[in-house]
């Protein structure tokens, strides 16, 4: 059998994008309790020196979607990387299970940049004013008038009135925009695409959470609302929205081709932007199955080629992966699809791939597999010859052995794969399923030349799966050989994903 030798050029060069730096260990999400570190403490940690930052950035509110709290800062650091936006923290301390946050950019340019590729941000808003109560927010958008009062003579406008964990009653927000009528703005009220959209949000404790020490003034109705308390009011010009329309254009429910373990649309994209998709990077799937991450890899302008050990999911009876990828107009993309082990790959190239991004089997919904035999002992080890001449593994159904795969070896050969596979400063994007109870933040598996960017929880109850991001920091040499893990694997110290389907079948007993 020969091999076709293909080399992919990429239109970008990965050296030219920010390394996310980390300590090159498993990096726990934060917790609840404690406010996330913004990503300058963490450079100064790492001793990696991040880029000057302008003297005065312009401020903007994130105001994000009610989804996946653990994958916003993850999402917001890789598209900074993306596109170095240089994104400043204003030296706040960052909670990633609020909805809003404030931080600093260069100009719209980039803030509009992040709201293009953002799957978790809604809006994004030029920073007005926010404040604990109305009085105080109103003092701070008076003294901050030069931001708005540009607009106020001519242009057209609307007001919008929003909240979290509250149902803002339409009598109630008619009372909130009058108290707005100091602004004087002059221009016609334009409620279908209007030049300026002022958005006013307001942030509320809920009846279980932290004691608000700041009461709440200057809306009568906010007292009378015994079972929560205001936290903080954000006013500002809406300046763009996220990509929230893109988790509806992929879902599964309106895709011509799914599978029964076919990723949710939100996911893939959160995949694809934390393996840095981009236009001319070359992004490989070793579990390809139907082929929902490769298509929003492919949306966002990647090359992508998928692979499986088995090919009827990519290949299905009616429709296919390629069937599916002309629904969204990523065609031309998708390079093509193989059937093999990823561990017997017919690769003779290393360091192709720009990512890789997978979502490994369980063996839940479907069994992980792998080229060999399970006992040795009943099937024969030397080619077969048929009565008609030809020799059985010649025949085009012709089906290699398989046997299982466990789930902590599958990751140590998918480290091995990306650590040989990945162009320098590429990206390794995976699950990692757990038991909830057994996961230690030593769980998760390390190669030598990878490095942790994130983990963030999705957690299920008794179950959980982390959405792992390494980096590969090395240049692949001779010396380089498989890494030995077996030690780390040992049975008198179980990592949590060791044996997980046996555990998920018992219900984590």
């Amino acid at each position: 059998m020969g091999y076709v030798h293909i080399h992919f050029a990429s239109h970008f060069e990965f050296s030219e994008f920010l390394a996310l730096p980390r300590n090159g260990k498993g990096s726990e999400p934060p917790s609840r309790n404690k406010p996330h570190t913004p990503r300058e403490s963490r450079q100064q940690q790492s001793g990696i020196i991040s880029a000057p930052k302008p003297m005065s950035p312009q401020i903007y509110i994130l105001i994000f979607a009610q989804a996946h709290e653990e994958f916003r800062l993850p999402e917001l650091e890789s598209i900074d990387v993306l596109f170095n936006l240089g994104i400043d923290y204003l030296g706040l301390e960052l909670d990633i299970y609020r909805p809003y946050m404030k931080i600093g950019l260069e100009n719209d340019q980039k803030a509009k940049l992040l709201g293009s590729r953002a799957i978790l941000i809604k809006h994004i808003l030029r920073h007005w004013a926010d404040a604990p109560s109305y009085t105080e927010l109103h003092r701070l958008n008076k003294e901050n008038e030069g931001l708005w009062a540009g607009y106020a003579a001519s242009h057209t406008f609307k007001v919008t009135v929003n909240s979290y964990k509250v149902t803002v009653a339409q009598e109630r927000k008619k009372e909130i925009i009058e108290s707005l009528s100091y602004m004087d703005f002059r221009g016609p009220i334009l409620l279908q695409d209007p030049q300026v959209e002022i958005m006013l949000s307001e942030e509320y404790y809920s009846a279980d959470g932290p004691d608000d020490p700041t009461p709440a003034l200057g809306i009568e109705q906010v007292h009378r609302m015994t079972n929560i308390r205001l936290r903080k009011i954000w006013l500002g010009e809406k300046l763009c929205d996220g990509q929230r329309s893109l988790v509806d254009k992929f879902d599964l429910k309106k895709r011509i081709y799914i599978g029964n373990t076919s990723m949710e649309a939100g996911l893939s994209l959160l995949m694809a932007n934390q393996g840095l998709a981009r236009p001319g990077s070359l992004v490989n799937d070793p579990f390809a199955g139907t082929g929902s991450i490769l298509y929003a890899a492919a949306w966002y302008g990647a090359y992508v080629f998928g692979s499986d050990i088995d090919g009827r999911p990519m290949r299905g009876k009616e429709h296919s992966i390629h069937d599916s990828a002309r629904q969204y107009g990523v065609s031309e993309n998708l390079l093509d699809c193989a059937v093999f082990d990823m561990t017997q790959n017919p690769w003779r190239t290393e360091e192709m791939f720009d990512a890789i991004i997978c979502d490994p089997p369980y063996g839940v919904r479907a069994g992980a597999k792998r080229l060999g035999r399970k006992d040795q002992s009943k099937m024969r080890n030397e080619p077969y010859k048929l009565p008609d001449g030809t020799w059985s593994h010649e025949k085009p159904d012709y089906v290699p052995p398989s046997k299982p795969w466990e789930m902590s070896e599958v990751l140590e050969g998918l480290l091995e794969f990306a650590f040989r596979m990945l162009k320098p400063d590429g990206r390794l994007v995976y699950w990692l399923p757990t038991a909830s109870q057994d996961y230690s933040h030593s769980d998760v598996p390390q190669r030598k030349g990878l490095r942790m960017v994130a983990n963030s929880c999705q957690d299920f109850g008794k179950w959980q799966r982390r959405l792992i991001t390494m980096q590969k920091h090395v240049v692949l040499t001779e010396e380089d050989s498989p890494v030995d893990s077996s030690q780390e694997n040992a049975e008198d110290s179980l990592p949590g994903h060791r044996h997980f389907r046996d555990k998920y079948m018992k219900g984590f007993c």
